[in-house]
């Protein structure tokens, strides 16, 4: 019997020592779990974007800090499908699914042609569906448009598009042989106020849209397009690629190569104090932008101060005046259409007086070396204008990364631009011209140059059969009209 209880106490015993073993080792093996999981949490959190794909990369962290709207995300990642649901409030940002860049019928346009699905006959049936729409007719700029036009700069493909809008909106902007009014007192610009507009019939101020040469006077402009809420865009362009485009243009200096360009810049700089006289032709002797932009040109004599760059620059800062960018042309038209609210057909566009001598030729570092000392001497020579063209940049990137939050998203729309370009240039080529006379004139707007568009109008209007033999004769049948108009609305009141 002491044996059978001694047995049974060891079993006891031996069972308890088992489980407080096993306890231990539980306790022990749980305790490096915990320890493992939290160092992976650890590293997940600082690698966490690291695995994901390019369209999240982006998504995630602008979901993390609510900088993103719902509609932005899903287009995001848009090729994973996924649709987030939350409760907590969104920090709304610009885009959302009503502000996309494209409408519907731009769009699929846009993807089909991306596709190679859609030849250039059909795709010009469908922009003429557009172009006579309602809604694009009745798409109309949210304020009266006045464009500081500069010399050299892209101004007259800018031209074209608000020729463009104008007629395609129904809106008045002048119609005149006398375009360059930036070196007339405001005595006699005030005169060039009583022109004819782009609908027949209507002549004078106030207008709808101001697209001609003019030197920046605020009471002038604000007197020529009331409707304009004080806001003005002009265009700028680095200025030492804006004086070698002024020599291949007007053929006032060697300019047959970068190359030639620079030599030439080099040699005239050589051994001389850095003066205007002498230096150029006098056909190459540009306004400079910045007397344009500032109002500071008076008969091509510019009185330029640190002060009125810096009323410059607080224009641009407080949203009052709107700088584009040449060498960023496709971007800045994507900038402006936000500023005016304008249709995205309205800012498709194909270049003017683009210069074929200036393609992107290799060459080796000692010319590379020699042609950025000639640009650089430029710039030193311009410096107001290329200050202003360096806080043009700045901006201008500012407001893409406003617009566009997202990387991707910024350069989808710009690849949209560049196909609705390459669409609008071969639905405008002469080879399709044969479908509707329409559909031709609107093209043409868009293609003529500002010189060619006014001309075109003012004989349409006058209904002369044949063109007069210069602009002298054209002004007098211009003076004549206006005359009888002035009259007519003497006898109307």
């Amino acid at each position: 019997m002491k044996i059978n209880l001694t047995r049974g106490r060891w079993l006891v015993i031996e069972t308890v020592i088992i489980l407080v073993i096993a306890a231990l080792i539980y306790s022990v093996i749980a305790v490096f779990i915990a320890h493992d999981v939290q160092n992976n949490a650890e590293s997940i959190d600082h690698t966490k974007f690291e695995a994901l794909p390019p369209q999240l990369d982006e998504v995630v962290p602008a979901w993390e800090k609510q900088t993103i709207a719902v509609g932005e995300a899903k287009r995001g990642s848009s090729d994973i499908h996924i649709v987030q649901n939350v409760s907590q409030p969104i920090v709304q940002t610009k885009i959302d699914e009503s502000s996309s860049y494209l409408t519907l019928e731009l769009e699929k346009l846009v993807r089909a042609w991306e596709k190679s699905t859609i030849t250039a006959e059909e795709a010009k049936h469908e922009i003429w569906k557009i172009v006579r729409s309602k809604s694009y007719i009745e798409h109309r700029p949210n304020r009266g448009i006045v464009f500081i036009k500069t010399h050299k700069t892209g101004s007259s493909t800018v031209n074209s598009i608000l020729h463009s809008v104008a007629i395609s909106h129904n809106l008045t902007t002048p119609v005149t042989l006398i375009i360059h009014h930036d070196a007339r007192p405001i005595e006699q610009r005030k005169i060039l106020m009583e022109r004819m507009t782009s609908i027949p019939g209507v002549t004078g101020a106030p207008y709808d849209i101001w697209c001609n040469h003019v030197v920046f006077h605020e009471s002038l402009l604000t007197e020529a397009v009331p409707t304009s809420e004080g806001k003005y865009f002009s265009i700028v362009r680095d200025p030492a690629t804006r004086m070698r485009s002024a020599c291949a243009f007007y053929k006032c200096c060697p300019a047959n190569s970068t190359e030639q360009y620079a030599i030439y810049v080099l040699s005239k700089f050589k051994g001389r104090k850095r003066k205007k006289e002498n230096m150029w032709d006098k056909y190459c002797r540009l306004d400079q932008s910045f007397s344009v932009i500032s109002g500071t040109m008076d008969r091509h004599n510019s009185t330029q101060s640190p002060e009125t760059l810096k009323a410059v620059q607080a224009r641009v800062y407080s949203g009052e005046l709107l700088l584009l960018v040449t060498e960023r042309f496709t971007e800045s038209m994507l900038v402006l259409r936000d500023f005016y609210n304008l249709h995205p057909l309205d800012v498709a566009y194909s270049a003017k007086k683009s210069n074929k001598n200036f393609a992107n030729v290799k060459v080796n570092e000692t010319k590379l070396d020699m042609i950025e000392r000639a640009y650089d001497l430029m710039r030193d020579w311009n410096p107001f204008d290329f200050s202003i063209y360096n806080l043009a940049n700045d901006l201008l990137t500012r407001k893409l990364e406003d617009l566009y939050p997202l990387a991707s998203t910024k350069n989808r729309v710009k690849e949209e631009a560049e196909l609705l370009n390459d669409i609008l240039y071969h639905v405008c080529s002469h080879d399709l011209y044969n479908f509707t006379s329409q559909l031709n004139l609107w093209c043409l707007e868009r293609e003529l140059d500002n010189y060619e568009w006014n001309k075109m109008h003012f004989k349409q209007q006058l209904n002369l059969k044949s063109e007069p033999k210069n602009k002298f004769q054209f002004r007098r049948f211009e003076d004549r009209y206006l005359k009888s108009q002035r009259a007519l609305h003497q006898k109307s009141k």
